[in-house]
């Protein structure tokens, strides 16, 4: 399985050069495969030369426009002397998706938003980083933004604008490329090995095409545009401010000093009123954007299924000597023992599995239908069954993420702010002079100090209140389980209610 996921990587650093041709060849198709042979070299011969920035949010260029553009223009003049060239059109797929790849200005939005994703760019990464585009929008709603991030809202209109654009044109490419006939061999020189390259190189790379688009579709399916009530993102400006009060008060009798410190995040106020604003004003916020369509997901990872399927049978049909493929039968040999040495230990979901044709299967499942399983899914010793449909979550989709909020009030404006204790001290000073600072700045001198007695608050944010039912009585959220208008999240997990949630999640 390693060997397949490391394919990406691998394609990155082709090298074609040459191919064997039959004699039907056009001649059109003859002078198609020199220029996307060059265009080749040159793209090769660029990723090799690419350095990472050692600071990827520095905004230095990676991918030079100009480099671009001359290899775009041989590729282009390939296609020109034949449209359904499959090696011009494959060098068109990874130019595309490689553009992508080293894309500082989505990549430097990102990592704003995902620390843990760092450095890591798509190829290598495409299906963690599909595995992760929900956590995006769970910590944008959960954690105060840092002054110098971007909403949400820009990284949408990026890809939308841009990204996309180029990942449908990889994919129109990759469609036209699968019709490589077995008749052209494709030679490869990484510099250590000639390698073959055949169809089942390009179903693995139309693979981790559709599964960066499916995480692109997913991270721009919301809309999640954080902007104040003028429309606009003047309040960033504002974050990451905090302030420090304090006060004292001195008895010149006992010479005793008490110093009160109270500290305030004004990022957390400012955030919880523009998500109010949002969440109560603009109906707009949390639901499906216009012009996105969730079943446009469940369809690329039904093709990313479907290529998986047609590797594993182009490959295994195969009856030339593979000593130098890429993608070899023995690979899936391999993939298929491993499968098959699942052991009692393992979940019950896998027990039947013996092939990669099996896991295919059973994905294909998860992803359009209901799948019921039976496992220790609160870790107490017992089985417990859930039944998850995940294809509702394509078909017919969430519409509005707000319907399906615990039920909650806002409280006013004015209460949101809770003032806690955080820790006092007290200690001997012994008669001196006390310099007594408030943040930076020196705010009293006093003298003939004897003790200090200190307090020091931090005050948080809590805006709203959660409720047992719509307009109903307000609970501790972290002694009782928050109460849903639909437990099933539209029929995500079918049959469910609130005593099987609280059983299931051993509340």
């Amino acid at each position: 399985m390693k060997k397949l996921l490391l394919l990406p990587a691998i394609l990155l650093v082709l090298f074609f050069i040459g191919c064997d041709e039959t004699t039907d060849v056009e001649l059109d198709d003859a002078a198609a495969n020199v220029f996307a042979q060059e265009g080749f070299a040159l793209l090769n011969n660029m990723l090799l030369d690419l350095e990472e920035p050692e600071n990827p949010q520095s905004g230095e260029e990676v991918f030079p426009e100009a480099d671009y553009n001359q290899i775009k223009d041989l590729f282009e003049k390939a296609l020109d002397e034949n449209p359904d060239n499959a090696l011009a059109n494959f060098g068109m797929a990874v130019l595309e998706v490689a553009s992508v790849n080293y894309d500082d200005e989505l990549w430097d939005l990102i990592n704003d938003f995902d620390e843990d994703f760092g450095e890591r760019k798509l190829f290598g990464n495409q299906f963690s980083f599909l595995a992760q585009t929900p956590l995006i929008y769970l910590n944008y709603l959960k954690s105060p933004l840092r002054q110098d991030e971007i909403t949400l809202g820009r990284i949408q209109n990026l890809i939308e604008n841009s990204i996309f654009p180029k990942l449908e044109n990889a994919i129109e490419h990759l469609n036209a490329a699968v019709s490589l006939p077995d008749s052209v061999v494709i030679i490869i020189d990484t510099g250590e090995e000639l390698l073959e390259l055949d169809r089942g190189e390009i179903y693995a790379f139309r693979v981790g095409t559709y599964a960066i688009s499916a995480a692109m579709r997913m991270l721009i399916l919301y809309d999640f545009e954080m902007t104040d009530e003028s429309g606009n993102y003047d309040w960033m400006n504002e974050m990451g401010d905090s302030d420090e009060f304090c006060d004292y008060q001195y008895d010149p009798v006992t010479h005793e000093l008490y110093i009160q410190y109270y500290e305030c995040e004004d990022s957390d106020s400012l955030l919880a009123h523009v998500l109010n604003y949002n969440l109560v004003q603009r109906p707009e916020f949390m639901a499906v954007r216009a012009g996105q369509d969730p079943a446009d997901i469940q369809n690329d990872l039904n093709n990313i299924l479907t290529d998986l399927q047609n590797i594993v049978d182009y490959v295994s049909a195969e009856t030339d000597d593979q000593s130098n493929d890429i993608i070899q039968y023995d690979y899936i040999v391999e993939m298929n023992d491993e499968i098959g040495e699942i052991d009692e230990d393992d979940p019950n979901f896998v027990q039947d599995w013996q092939t990669v044709d099996d896991v295919i299967d059973w994905v294909s499942l998860l992803i359009t239908g209901p799948v019921t399983f039976i496992e220790d899914i609160n870790d107490d010793g017992v089985d417990e069954e859930l039944t998850i449909d995940l294809s509702r979550l394509f078909e017919p989709g969430i519409d509005d993420m707000k319907n399906y909020l615990p039920y909650h009030q806002w409280l006013p404006e004015d209460e949101w702010m809770i003032e806690e204790l955080d820790w006092e001290d007290e200690y001997y000073f012994g008669g001196g002079t006390y310099y007594l600072y408030c943040g930076d700045e020196l705010i009293a001198v006093i003298n003939d100090v004897d003790y200090v007695y200190i307090e020091y608050y931090e005050d948080y944010v809590e805006p709203v209140e959660f409720l047992d039912g719509p307009g109903g009585n307000v609970i501790d959220e972290e002694e009782e389980f928050l109460y849903l208008p639909d437990y099933t999240l539209n029929g995500v997990f079918p049959d469910m209610d609130r005593d099987q949630w609280i059983e299931l999640l051993d509340y």
